[in-house]
């Protein structure tokens, strides 16, 4: 369960926009005017959303070896918890995801996972969903969000209440650009000290996409 838990998250995860936290979480966003205008905004302009397609370049920040790893490819969303990641560089694979299932394209050789009997994989594909359909109130339970302006972005922090070892990560970090809410950059940073960093652009929404792009 770990391991492939593991090898999945490590190479993707999330993308853009914001509705209402469970249970105590709800503290999480009633801050200042700033946080409250950010998640009305978020939330309204992720109500018009469809789709979404972009560039995305990923880069891996290994500490033992004090060495990066960059990959680059295309982005795909449509609504209702369907994903898509095309890696171009350095090697072509792709990662699709839908509500219940998972699966990793490598050539000729397909790996896929079953969301539902899945329950790590499951519950960070919630969070993934979340982060790309804008609902980030609606995380897991376990899971919160803080708020912070920065003077060139709207930063989100997710993390979860309660470290479990099948979560490799300690926090998720969104930055939304200052104007338009676009996401620009997802960074995940990792329990061993690595950390991933995806950066967003040439990002258009509400395109017509192929259902084959979706198709396990």
């Amino acid at each position: 369960m770990r391991s492939s838990f593991f090898i999945v998250f490590l190479l993707i995860f999330c993308t853009t926009n914001v509705d209402a936290l469970k249970g105590p979480a709800n503290k999480n966003i009633m801050g200042n005017s700033s946080e409250e205008i950010f998640f009305a905004n978020l939330s309204k302009q992720s109500n018009d959303i469809i789709s979404i397609t972009s560039h995305f370049t990923q880069t891996k920040h290994l500490k033992l070896i004090d060495n990066k790893l960059v990959s680059d490819g295309t982005f795909y969303y449509q609504k209702r918890g369907k994903i898509r990641f095309d890696y171009a560089t350095p090697k072509k694979m792709s990662i699709i995801m839908m509500p219940d299932k998972l699966q990793i394209v490598a050539g000729e050789k397909k790996t896929t996972y079953d969301l539902t009997t899945q329950k790590p994989l499951a519950e960070l594909a919630a969070v993934m969903e979340a982060c790309i359909s804008g609902k980030l109130r609606e995380l897991p339970e376990d899971y919160f969000v803080e708020y912070k302006l920065e003077p060139d972005s709207h930063v989100i922090k997710i993390k979860q209440s309660k470290s479990t070892a099948k979560n490799p990560y300690t926090c998720i970090e969104l930055h939304f650009n200052l104007v338009n809410y676009a996401l620009e950059q997802l960074t995940l940073f990792e329990k061993s000290e690595d950390c991933t960093i995806y950066k967003f652009t040439n990002i258009t929404v509400n395109q017509n996409l192929k259902p084959s792009l979706f198709m396990i």
